[in-house]
């Protein structure tokens, strides 16, 4: 009679055991499902390129009038190390410009006046960076020099221009934003006492 009792708990084993397996497979199934449906098509390998622009967004930007503006980019000192910056200005209700350089608890802010928007502008326009608009294309495994440099201006007409790219580090125009910013910041060796 024991055997048959051991045949018995076993073949209830079984049948538990593989009720089981078929539910997760089936759960498993639902989660493999849902991961293919949300994975890219692009790979994220060391050297490939992401290429989500937008042909279609407009090259040319009618209005002058900034209201925030905005770039990240590793541009070469003087010195010939490499240096990450970021800008951003935005202009205020009584029509002055909060500066900030930097990110984080290491960012300084300064107030100027809206004539440095104007200046910012010239830049944009001297280097036609509004043909950039629409750009997305940024590879992976770049050194730190080249990694993505973004640039993102808005206008009080709705306008904008946005563009990720790979970065250049002797661009001219990420040396004369440099320059532009910077000169509102105090050097370092300024605010030491």
């Amino acid at each position: 009679m024991k055997p048959l009792y051991f045949i018995l708990v076993l073949v209830v084993i079984l049948f538990l055991s593989s009720c089981a397996f078929i539910s997760h497979k089936g759960l498993i199934d639902k989660i493999n499902q849902a991961k293919e449906e949300t994975e890219t098509t692009e790979p994220e390998l060391c050297g490939g390129v992401t290429d989500r622009s937008d042909d279609d967004a407009p090259k040319v930007i009618i209005s002058k009038d900034i209201t925030s503006f905005d770039t990240y980019f590793v541009y070469a000192d003087e010195s010939g190390s490499y240096s990450h910056y970021e800008f951003n200005a935005k202009q205020q209700a009584d029509g002055s410009v909060e500066l900030t350089e930097g990110y984080g608890e290491w960012a300084s802010k300064v107030t100027v006046g809206p004539e440095f928007l104007i200046s910012l502008q010239e830049i944009i326009d001297k280097h036609k960076l509004a043909s950039l608009n629409g750009v997305y294309r940024v590879t992976s495994g770049l050194p730190f020099e080249y990694g993505p440099c973004s640039l993102l201006c808005k206008y009080e007409s709705g306008e904008s221009i946005s563009f990720s790219e790979d970065g250049n580090p002797h661009s001219e125009w990420m040396g004369d934003i440099t320059e532009l910013f910077l000169a509102e910041f105090p050097a370092d060796d300024e605010t030491d006492d």
